[in-house]
């Protein structure tokens, strides 16, 4: 598979996703993230604050 196979599963299949990590003290802070559209250079997506 070629990395835009890829973008075009992550985009069409999957669409969301939640990203986690640490703050400043170590509690987690996580983020939804929806990946919209896909060309030759990578991904768009938006996240919500």
């Amino acid at each position: 598979m070629k990395n835009i196979d890829y973008f075009r599963i992550l985009t069409n299949e999957i669409h969301s996703v939640i990203t986690a990590t640490v703050d400043e003290n170590g509690l987690p802070v996580t983020c939804a993230i929806d990946i919209m559209d896909f060309d030759e250079n990578g991904l768009y997506f938006l996240t919500a604050v």
